[in-house]
This record gives structure tokens, sequence and C-alpha cells, in this order.
């Protein structure tokens, strides 16, 4: 087994992360394809080779001026041998199917006190955001391409491009800045836009002589001044800041971060007030990308999007088309709420209002 610790070269490890990643995504994900009795077979070896470490330690743990009886009891190791029901000895390796399966099943029903099913079935695209989601949040960079999970061998060696350190840092944030961004909330939940307007200016003002512009809490306060601006009747201003807003999340957090794709949205909503549907598309689409992106297709979020892109449609003429997202976003929220949640029911009456407006009463 290579000491991933000792060595920093990426061609060295991006076999280790080849072969995990093509074990955790495979046709054999979280036990598809597994019976019952190889999963089993699984808990015993991971029982086993925990008994083994835990061995190991006590014998390194015996001093060398003690007895030679206690050592050689020490080294009295039992050999790993569990066989499945057809006879065959069960793989040890901790990359096999069943047990990568078995070891990530125990450790969250220890960790979080959550026990997962023995067998639990992900579409291709469930699988992505699964991908996603882990190399960003252990440091793996891959290529870029359409990768088929169907195959037993997804991932090559060169599709691993670069390992890259993940670390926690200190935020630096303004208090006086805080505090005024959190009285012009304050003033803008109340309705009184003047103030919070000028509060909001306030907390900008300190911001951009102390950070400059591209900070997050600049982006949260250009936020807020949009939707002062908005409520306010002032659709044009409210453009202009939430506009912004976005450019500082992109620049700051990244294209596809949740606060991104929350400002693709309220942009969207703006420049549909403002009259302009075909730039609101463009902005609410892409919202809609990214959260199918982070999210899979099944998502509140993603439902969300759907009505909205539906509005859009409606306002606009194209009845035919807001329909079709009216009946994914009712997909979306059956598939995650449940067919008798209110949501769903809202999805209905909207898809009602819809054909209502074609003229198909019944």
């Amino acid at each position: 087994k290579p000491d991933l610790q000792e060595s920093k070269s990426s061609w060295f490890l991006a076999p280790c992360v080849c072969r995990f990643l093509n074990t955790f995504l495979g046709p054999k994900c979280c036990g598809t394809g597994l019976s019952k009795e190889e999963l089993e077979a699984a808990n015993k070896v991971l029982e086993a080779q925990e008994k083994e470490d835990d061995s190991k330690d006590q014998r390194r743990q015996i001093p060398r001026g003690k007895s030679r009886s206690k050592r050689r009891r020490a080294r009295k190791v039992d050999s790993i041998n569990v066989r499945l029901p057809d006879g065959k000895k069960a793989p040890t390796d901790p990359l096999a199917p069943a047990n990568l399966w078995m070891a990530i099943h125990n450790l969250v029903q220890t960790k979080y006190n959550c026990k997962l099913g023995l067998h639990m079935e992900f579409s291709p695209r469930r699988k992505l955001c699964m991908l996603r989601s882990l190399c960003k949040k252990v440091g793996v960079q891959l290529a870029c391409r359409n990768y088929d999970f169907t195959k037993d061998t997804i991932f090559e060696i060169e599709d691993v491009l670069n390992l890259y350190p993940v670390v926690k840092t200190i935020e630096l944030t303004s208090k006086d800045a805080a505090d005024y961004i959190e009285q012009g909330r304050i003033f803008l939940g109340r309705g009184r836009l003047h103030a919070a307007y000028a509060k909001l200016i306030e907390a900008q003002g300190i911001l951009h002589q102390t950070y400059g512009p591209m900070h997050e809490q600049s982006a949260q306060c250009y936020t807020l001044l949009a939707l002062v601006c908005y409520r306010a009747q002032d659709i044009p201003q409210a453009v202009e800041m939430q506009q912004k807003a976005l450019l500082v999340y992109e620049r700051i957090l990244g294209i596809d971060h949740p606060d991104t794709v929350h400002a693709h949205s309220t942009m969207a909503l703006f420049l549909h007030s403002s009259g302009q549907p075909k730039h609101a598309l463009t902005h609410i689409r892409r919202a809609l990308y990214l959260y199918e992106l982070m999210c899979g297709p099944n998502h509140p979020n993603v439902a969300a999007s759907h009505i909205n892109i539906a509005m859009i449609y409606q306002d606009s003429g194209q009845v035919q088309r807001g329909l079709n997202h009216l009946k994914r976003a009712k997909e979306c929220f059956q598939a995650v709420l449940g067919k008798n949640h209110m949501q769903v029911a809202l999805c209905d009456h909207t898809i009602a209002v819809a054909h209502s407006l074609m003229g198909n009463f019944r």
C-alpha cells in the first residue's frame, strides 16, 4: 500500500485517486448489484481488519525488555479468512466495491448516527453531482469530459489533472459595516426604505475604504441595495446594483456557488420587471443549469427555477412553453416532497391557470 502522506507528486497519487473514484462511482456504487451475503462478508472482513490493526498497535506498545511469551502472543493474529456462500474467499482489499461501501455505511452510522440502506441506487446525473461535491471538498481536479458512469472503468489516470490543498482561512469582516448592514436589513423589513438605503450606503462606503469593492460583504450590501431600489420602484437602479453584486459573487465565490446562483435568480426577477424577458430568461436558465449541476434534477430550487421560467413565458404570451416547465416543477416537488404536499397542490393550481389561458377549460 503506498504511503500517500510522504508522496507529494500528483503523478504518484493519480492511480490511487482514479481507482477510488472507479470503485466509488462505478456500476456497483453504494451496494448496487451486490448481494446481502457479499455485504455481510465485507462487514466481517472490516471487523477482522480492525482487530488486526488493534493487535498491531498493542504489539508496538510492548517494550523490548518484556518476556518473549508476551511478544509471541501479541504476534499471533488470526489471518482474515472470510468465505462467501459459494465457498470463495471474500476480498480483503479496502477498495473492493463491497468493502468500500460497508466502510462508508459503518462510518456514517457511527459518526452521524444515521443508518443508510444496504442498497442505494443513484442515477448517472446524481453520480455527477456526487463527483463534483467530492472533488471540491478533497481538492481533486479532473479533466472536463463526458464520463460514462455505466462502465466499469470510468476514469483513466490521465483524467486526474491536479491535486490542490483545501485549507480553512479566516474571513476578515468589518464589524461597523456589518452593523450598518443589519440595521439596513431591519429597516427594509419594516418598510422604511429611505433609512435602509442610507444605512446600506454608509456600510458600502466603509467596505470600499477597508477592503475595496471585491469583498463578500460588499456583494451582500449591493444585493440589499438592489432590493431597496426594487421596493421603491426604481427598477433600473435595482438592476445596476444587482449586476454589481453578481459580478462580485462570481469573482469572490466562483460561478457555481449557491450565492452566485441565487444572484442570477434575483437578477432575472429584476430584468423581468423592467420589461426585458429575453435577458431575464438568460439569467434564470443559468440558475437552473447550476442548480441541476450542484443538486441534481430533483431539488426544490430546481423546481422553483422551473416555475420562474414558466411565469416569464406566460407573461410573454408563450403559455405552452411555460406549461412544460410547470409540469417539470410538479415532478420535482413530487419526487422530493411527496404527492400530498402543499407545493404540489400549488403547482396543480398554476397548471390549471395555464390551461385556462390556453382555452383548455376541461
